[in-house]
């Protein structure tokens, strides 16, 4: 499963065919990621719930040992989109977390309270991890708001905290960073946490040393605003770590 004291760095995987999603997976484990992210939502054939579970199957062949994340991003926080309903949508993330391959889920905190407690049965019943996220591609609320977005993550039963934002100035991701550190010290969770765009590429490489458990790198595509590829992000860290 993930490292729970250290960075693991996510490569999101947004292939639209089982053909795509394929290639994309098998290009990228060389590039030794910690995790993968299906994010489903950009996959062109979600109603067929038989497909995308073959898909898993694909990619399962492929990812080697590399633990498997699913999302549908809400097009609301983020997401492209699909051609399925929230019913659809919730149903078909409780036939994946039954599957093998899969090992965390990313639900969106902000959901309705009776699919995020479907979504964490699910998760839970089938021994699978529950991110709750929470993105903000207006601006970055003020640090109370953030602290109040993670503790009630934590207080609807995820495993972990996620929260993304976009700064408007280089205070906000300041404020962004000290959340982080305030929230690894107090949530009984660990927290994901990010800047988007141009000014949050900082956060991206070193939110982690502040106590953000995941960051989200391109491995052939960028699934949102800020991401860095891999193979630069890998050196970044490894010279950081060189004079800790």
């Amino acid at each position: 499963m993930l490292k729970q004291n250290d960075v693991n760095i996510c490569t999101p995987v947004t292939g639209q065919t089982m053909e795509d999603v394929t290639e994309e997976v098998r290009s990228i484990v060389p590039k030794n990621p910690d995790l993968f992210e299906w994010r489903a939502d950009y996959f062109r054939n979600l109603a067929d719930t038989e497909h995308v579970l073959e898909t898993l199957e694909t990619i399962g062949e492929v990812k080697k040992d590399i633990p498997l994340l699913f999302t549908i991003r809400d097009q609301k926080e983020g997401g492209d989109q699909t051609d399925i309903d929230q019913s659809h949508k919730v149903e078909l993330i409780e036939r994946v977390a039954a599957n093998s391959h899969v090992s965390l889920l990313d639900f969106e905190l902000r959901q309705p309270e009776e699919d995020v407690e479907r979504v964490k049965e699910a998760a839970s019943s089938n021994n699978k991890q529950l991110i709750l996220s929470f993105h903000d591609f207006d601006s970055t609320p003020s640090s109370e708001e953030m602290h109040a977005i993670l503790r009630e993550a934590e207080k609807k039963g995820a495993d972990y905290a996620k929260l993304a934002v976009t700064p408007e100035n280089k205070q906000d991701v300041l404020r962004l960073l000290t959340v982080t550190e305030g929230a690894k010290r107090s949530l009984g969770i660990p927290v994901i946490t990010m800047a988007m765009g141009g000014l949050g590429t900082v956060t991206r490489m070193f939110a982690w040393y502040f106590g953000s458990v995941i960051t989200y790198a391109v491995g052939k595509h960028a699934s949102a605003p800020g991401q860095i590829p891999i193979e630069e992000l890998d050196k970044t860290i490894a010279q950081l770590r060189k004079y800790q």
